[in-house]
């Protein structure tokens, strides 16, 4: 933050903008990030195709009728329900819930994640679940940018969770769509009906 402080007063713009905000050239840390974060309020998610689809305004495509589904379905092989498990973690209209989860994208949790903030050794490894609205604009994914586009994110949780690891979230550990399997084990198919609901989540942001 001390370089960022330093960086931004060496530049000819940032100088007058924060007077313009503040009434003061001076740029501090609590500055920025009260800017930032009066940024981050005007970034509002709505009027997407989602949104108009659940007001009854527009028509979703069979591929896209089929992702939500998906998306929102807990698999149970043995009650003939196939799901993606995304609507587990990412819940409702704004597809987030806040909570904290090892979602197995890290193996030898060499990201402490919560751990780093409670201590407690069985928070490591997890992240916040965030929102997926406008997911289409935020690449690259993960906590640490490490997947690049959205069929990376759905291979890792279809075919690369270890389910035998117990600090993955119960969640997403040893859910399939296939009794006795290893992975989640979606079709090809599917999870390109998945990524094509993702898709009408998007909006411009207003």
């Amino acid at each position: 933050l001390t370089e960022a402080e330093e960086r931004l007063a060496a530049t000819d713009l940032y100088p007058q903008l924060f007077f313009k905000a503040f009434g003061s050239t001076k740029i501090t840390a609590e500055r920025i990030g009260k800017a930032i974060a009066q940024f981050e309020r005007t970034l509002v998610s709505g009027e997407s195709k989602y949104d108009l689809y659940k007001k009854g305004l527009v028509e979703f495509s069979a591929d896209e009728i089929k992702g939500e589904q998906l998306f929102f379905t807990h698999p149970e092989p043995s009650q003939g329900l196939r799901g993606g498990n995304c609507g587990d973690c990412h819940v409702g209209a704004l597809q987030k819930s806040n909570v904290f989860r090892n979602n197995g994208s890290d193996p030898t949790h060499s990201d402490a994640g919560l751990e780093n903030v409670t201590g407690n050794d069985n928070d490591k490894g997890k992240m916040k679940t965030v929102s997926l609205r406008n997911i289409t604009l935020t690449a690259p994914y993960m906590h640490d940018g490490r997947f690049a586009t959205l069929e990376e994110v759905l291979d890792h949780y279809n075919e690369h969770v270890d389910f035998d690891d117990q600090r993955v979230d119960f969640l997403i550990r040893g859910v399939s769509n296939t009794p006795f399997a290893q992975t989640l084990d979606l079709t090809d198919t599917e999870k390109n009906q998945i990524i094509a609901f993702l898709k009408r989540s998007q909006t411009v942001l207003l």
